[in-house]
């Protein structure tokens, strides 16, 4: 649709995800550099006005990542976690069966040799650049 109305567009796949190589998953706080190294070439390729557009784990990486670089100018995000450890807890609440996906979020995680699972916070990394009415 953006491409049909004339707008440029660069689709990503994060790290660990798609085509790219394998890596660990860190819910957008590490993605956020794959995010900003496209923008870093967007630039460099004479692209001023630069979006993003994300869903779920996407768009929290996309909060996180303009809350480091001005030259992000628009945001679409589609349900994007705002605290991920909080929306862990959420999920622990359940039945049984839930917190048997945070027993295998663990478990990925030490055998990835990390100590615990990444606590992103796109909502206290995300501060507006500039007001818009």
């Amino acid at each position: 649709m953006a491409l049909h109305a004339g707008f440029s567009v660069l689709t990503i796949d994060l790290r660990g995800h798609g085509t790219s190589s394998p890596a660990r998953l860190t819910y957008g706080a590490r993605e956020r550099h794959d995010v900003l190294g496209a923008v870093d070439w967007l630039r460099a390729q004479g692209h001023s006005r630069i979006g993003l557009l994300g869903a779920s784990m996407g768009a929290a990486t996309a909060l996180m990542a303009a809350a480091h670089e001005p030259a992000i100018s628009a945001l679409v995000v589609d349900s994007p976690f705002a605290d991920f450890a909080q929306m862990i807890e959420r999920h622990l609440l359940r039945p049984a069966p839930a917190r048997r996906g945070e027993q295998r979020l663990e478990q990925r995680t030490r055998r990835r040799g990390m100590t615990t699972p990444p606590r992103p916070r796109p909502v206290t990394r995300f501060k507006p650049h500039r007001r818009t009415p």
